[in-house]
């Protein structure tokens, strides 16, 4: 598909990008008061604020062609899709915003979904905030990836159904589910869940690093014994000393020899 263009304006695609819900009937578009409209709680809770050149551009964009996408939102005035065109309008001072109510009920899923997919459509994230989503959609992300990277031997394996935080979907979650849920690609998806699990195991030691501490550990021994060997040492009598400095001069060749 094609991005509009539409005074060249960047946000043009941004802001023209319709939510598809299957399933979800609209009504015509209505002009209401922005008064009237109730920003929805999930939006701030999945989603953080845009940055001010965002705001900024897509302020001049409604000055210059006002709002031309509807918001979209439940029947009780509850926002779904459009927050940030709903907050502009109230900063401008604009009477009436174009909007289009769902006719169909929805479900707590639903919404999420909904809401969910009209932030992604629009946003760009990087592979944290993808991950902190991860965590606010599914409360046993962090469980069940930890237990994958301990090796519990569970692979992401493919499922046929897609159910945002449902209670009674227990099934394994899955990349492809993920996806399916976001509305990204299982490539992309699997891509932020690899770098994911590598940052949550442990660091293992290279080669050189073990050599280094098995060697330090040897030292560290040798010099304890001979400290011990001293101590004994104080007390003895001339002839058993030299015999020990004897026995130590053998032993300085030896380790010599395997320097060399």
């Amino acid at each position: 598909m094609k991005r509009p263009k539409l005074h060249n304006n960047p946000l043009s695609w941004v802001e023209t990008k319709q939510v598809e819900i299957k399933g979800v009937r609209l009504s015509d578009v209505q002009y209401v008061s922005p008064d009237k409209l109730i920003p929805n709680a999930l939006n701030s809770f999945f989603f953080k604020e845009e940055s001010s050149e965002y705001f900024s551009k897509l302020r001049e964009d409604i000055r210059e062609r006002g709002i031309i996408v509807p918001l979209i939102a439940k029947k009780d005035d509850t926002l779904l899709a459009g927050h940030n065109r709903l907050r502009l309008a109230r900063e401008l001072g604009l009477e009436n915003v174009p909007v289009q109510y769902v006719l169909d009920g929805l479900n707590d899923d639903a919404e999420k979904e909904f809401i969910i997919k009209d932030n992604l459509y629009r946003r760009q994230f990087s592979a944290a905030e993808w991950i902190d989503l991860y965590k606010k959609l599914y409360p046993d992300f962090d469980e069940q990836i930890q237990q994958e990277t301990r090796g519990g031997g569970r692979k992401w394996n493919k499922t046929e159904d897609s159910v945002l935080l449902s209670s009674e979907h227990q099934s394994r979650l899955t990349a492809e589910k993920i996806a399916s849920d976001t509305g990204q690609k299982v490539s992309a998806v699997q891509k932020q869940l690899t770098k994911y699990r590598r940052e949550l195991r442990p660091e293992q030691p290279s080669s050189k690093q073990t050599a280094q501490s098995d060697s330090s550990a040897l030292v560290r021994e040798v010099s304890a014994t001979l400290d011990a060997l001293e101590r004994k040492l104080r007390n003895a009598d001339a002839k058993t000393v030299r015999q020990i400095l004897k026995k130590l001069e053998v032993c300085k060749t030896r380790l010599a020899r395997l320097v060399n």
